[in-house]
């Protein structure tokens, strides 16, 4: 007989050799299609393959059963059916826990699951006992995306036991805290909510003041800085019961929420008995879910407005993963438009589907292939397929928002901050994604080649190219040097508020009712706040102003030090330009990250042609000479700090010598640096001088032998790969990208740079076009810092059509904030070729 004339029973005997039940620590896909969002909750339900576990939608049943010869499969089918109770509208959650029962109280779901045997999805009947046992262990099994987040949730709020628990000092100073909650107050300020005590000393503080103006006064910090830094713990009143609290360590090397394994007997010590006490004030944890309590949130939400859902091609809200708002707010901005980049390669299901189902010819499963995944998100979220209105009450939601848990595992793996459970910052993000894209599609130029797609990155929608002019003070020579980069970060001049009038009249007003908490409150509530307002033409003035540049070694001196002119143009201008304005700064002496509170005036339409530069220097100009050999072999071969970066760096405010070690562990690189800088801040000896002699600078890190073994599996010889990571740090994705751009080069010598390993810009030709921009979208962040808080994102998606993407929701907007944007995003109206 031929194949397809068997009976499903006979291919079933068949193929019950290849088959088993997956263990606990296997990965098993039976909550979502490998290349596209359908789920088991989707019309068609899901086919998980019994072989190799993954799971596919109808549409792409044929092709998966052809690719990896799987026979056997189990469709799995749920149903939300919804309780009589329904429509009854849920009480407002007062707490995490109370978020995830209303998530499933108002609905049942019916799962049903059956064998089917490809060709011809045919219906097993008569399952063998071991095929039935594998499918109700596949059907039954945790998926390998519910395994991600859960083990993300539980490494990033799992709270340290804090070093200062075990051997904490208490002083007796007589002081009892009162077992009335009533009589609890702050010492300083009166204040009787947001109540912090000191494990050490019993003294009693508000907790911090907020970035808004509301919160606490700081009395708890302020005491902590008071006592000389030596008594760190303190555990927030109204938290406290059987189960423990709210306790924060002001430590330096801390300075986070904490565990306290002894906070019964430190409470006692206070005359406080832990079994007796009842949670009053919400937690932490659930003040994050208060958000829309704070002005900036109404703004940036349109909390007030009434916002009507909509649906379609290009509308597709998606769910958040836990704090992965950052990320979505990203990816709608760079599928912004049918003309986006990512839209225009990826974003077509008929050329991707091929490009999609190549991915199951890899070693590697399709969740780990970035291309695959950045296809079938493009794709899916471009078709509309996944959007749809909300459910009315009483219902269930037809379509489930897409889920792209996939996605964000393979675009943050190995990432330190981007693989976890955190809010992050979504600038850096964007300027990952686009680089991690633009790897992956170095390293798999032929399979989007023979997918038909055109092999120009999709990098260089954005790719935009800056020269910075350095001018010898004494000696009026110039050096220019060229960049590429995809992102530019403006900084807020205040100074340049044009409503400076209304600020001082504002503060008189403050001024009267200094001490008048509940008044101060008030007009923060009823009133809209006045904020400096800063026009956006003020922000790229200041960019291309020029800077001092002070202790610059001139070539032309022969390395003296003097002072240089430094200023910066566009040399390209890219079809979509993303701009990061700098809302976050650190603040001088304190080290801390803090919110410049402040309005922008941003025009729809921008004109940058006036900060090109000229094609060649003018003919009066004399080129700096270029550092000779025995210059360079003078300075020894240790890396010296480029006065220009350091002096980039210090204007943020950072201390010199912080900024000196930065740029020199950066290569001179400004974004690593900044990078590297703020992940530095808590080193001892950051502000200590720097001693730049090669004996000094330290030793390379090992090479790890874990990431030798990853690299040389995809059939590059150990030889190469060491030196690939020595000459990146260890930076498997750097490394990996020169290995697969130059497969037939020799190895290069340990410690030189391989080409192209430092940056995946190389090689990508400048789209330049006139410097002539309209707004077409913007993230905008709620919250204190990038690290914590709400991201939200304004898109325009047809002419004079505004659409805000909150998560999963999206609404046409009413009144985009675009006032309060974080990073926004221009596109060229000179037109541009499709990439």
């Amino acid at each position: 007989k031929m194949e397809n004339e068997k009976s499903a029973i006979e291919v079933a005997r068949e193929e019950m050799g290849r088959i088993r039940s997956p263990s606990n620590y296997d990965k098993v896909y039976n909550d979502e299609c490998t290349f596209s969002f359908d789920t088991p909750f989707s019309v068609g339900g899901l086919y998980v393959s019994l072989t190799n576990w993954q799971g596919v939608s109808q549409q792409f049943l044929n092709a998966h059963s052809l690719r990896t010869n799987s026979k056997l499969y189990v469709h799995l089918k749920k149903t939300r059916v919804p309780k009589p109770s329904a429509s009854q509208a849920p009480e407002e959650a007062k707490s995490l826990n109370d978020l995830l029962q209303a998530s499933t109280a108002s609905y049942d779901v019916i799962s049903e699951s059956r064998v089917v045997v490809m060709p011809g999805c045919r219906p097993l009947d008569d399952t063998p006992m071991m095929v039935a046992q594998a499918a109700e262990a596949v059907a039954a099994h945790q998926s390998a995306g519910d395994v991600n987040e859960v083990n993300a949730i539980v490494e990033d709020e799992e709270r340290p036991v804090s070093k200062y628990a075990a051997n904490l000092v208490q002083l007796d100073n007589g002081v009892k805290v009162p077992a009335d909650s009533s009589l609890w107050k702050c010492e300083e300020s009166g204040m009787t909510e947001n109540l912090w005590l000191n494990l050490s000393t019993g003294h009693i503080g508000s907790g911090r003041k907020n970035w808004d103006g509301t919160g606490g006064t700081n009395g708890s910090l302020n005491q902590f800085e008071a006592t000389g830094r030596i008594y760190p713990l303190a555990v927030k009143l109204g938290t406290i019961s059987p189960q423990g609290a709210d306790v924060y360590s002001y430590a330096k090397d801390e300075d986070r929420m904490v565990k306290d394994p002894d906070l019964a007997k430190h409470l006692a010590h206070w005359g406080i008995d832990i079994m007796k006490l009842e949670i009053t004030e919400k937690t932490m944890a659930e003040l994050e879910l208060d958000m829309n309590k704070n002005h900036e949130f109404w703004a940036i939400s349109e909390k007030g407005s009434k916002l009507e859902p909509i649906c379609g091609p290009g509308l597709s809200g998606l769910a958040n993963l836990g704090n992965s708002c950052y990320m979505n707010s990203s990816i709608q901005l760079l599928l912004v438009s049918p003309q986006a980049p990512l839209r225009i390669k990826y974003g077509n299901s008929e050329t991707t589907a091929a490009l999609i189902e190549s991915s199951l010819s890899l070693e590697m499963p399709p969740a780990n292939d970035v291309i695959a995944q950045i296809a079938k998100l493009s794709t899916c979220m471009a078709s509309g397929e996944y959007s749809s209105l909300p459910a009315q009450a009483g219902q269930t939601r037809e379509i489930d928002p897409i889920r792209p848990r996939s996605f964000k595992a393979i675009v943050g793996k190995n990432h330190a901050d981007f693989s976890s459970n955190r809010q992050q910052d979504a600038a850096e993000y964007l300027g990952h994604l686009i680089e991690v894209i633009a790897r992956a599609e170095r390293a798999s130029a032929d399979r989007i080649s023979a997918a038909g797609i055109s092999n120009e990155p999709f990098s260089a929608g954005y790719l935009m190219g800056i020269v910075t002019r350095l001018q010898c003070a004494t000696s009026n020579t110039v050096r220019y040097t060229p960049e590429k980069t995809n992102m530019l970060s403006l900084s807020i001049p205040l100074d340049r508020a044009v409503n400076k009038d209304q600020m001082e009249s504002l503060e008189v007003v403050e001024d009267e009712k200094e001490g008048n908490q509940s008044q101060k409150r008030a007009k923060i509530e009823d009133e809209a706040e006045v904020l400096p307002l800063v026009p956006l033409s003020a922000c790229w003035e200041s960019w291309a102003a020029s800077e001092t540049v002070h202790g610059f070694k001139s070539p032309a001196l022969g390395g003296q030090e003097t002072d240089a002119l430094k200023t910066q143009r566009f040399q390209s201008f890219p079809p979509f330009l993303l701009v990061q304005t700098q809302r976050y700064v650190v603040e001088p002496g304190s080290w801390l990250p803090k919110k410049l509170r402040v309005r922008l005036d941003v025009p729809d339409v921008l004109d940058l042609e006036h900060l090109r530069a000229p094609a060649t220097p003018p003919p009066q100009e004399v080129l700096m000479p270029e550092e000779t050999n025995d210059e360079a072999a003078s300075e020894g071969s240790a890396l010296q700090a480029d006065e220009a970066v350091v002096a980039q760096l210090a204007s943020m405010g950072f201390g010199e010598n912080a900024c000196r070690r930065a740029a020199v562990a950066a290569s001179n690189n400004f974004e690593a640096a900044t990078e590297w800088v703020l992940a530095h801040m808590e080193d001892q000896n950051i502000n200590d001088p720097l001693d730049t002699s090669s004996a000094a600078l330290p030793a390379a890190a090992p090479v790890s032998a874990e990431i030798v073994m990853m690299l040389t599996s995809m059939g590059f010889s150990e030889e190469k790969v060491i030196s690939a990571l020595k000459a990146t740090n260890n930076d498997s994705e750097r490394a990996a990208d020169w290995l697969f751009s130059h497969p037939d080069d020799d190895v290069f010598p340990s410690g030189e740079t391989p080409s192209g390993a430092a940056t995946s810009t190389d090689g990508v030709t400048l789209n330049d076009g006139p410097g002539i921009y309209r707004l077409r979208g913007f993230i905008s962040h709620i919250g204190a810092n990038t690290g914590s808080g709400h991201y939200v994102a304004h898109v325009m998606h047809s002419d004079n059509q505004w659409v805000i993407f909150n998560d999963e929701s999206v609404a046409a907007s009413e009144n985009p904030p675009r006032e309060h944007g974080y990073v926004y995003l221009y596109e060229r109206t000179g037109g541009h070729p499709a990439v």
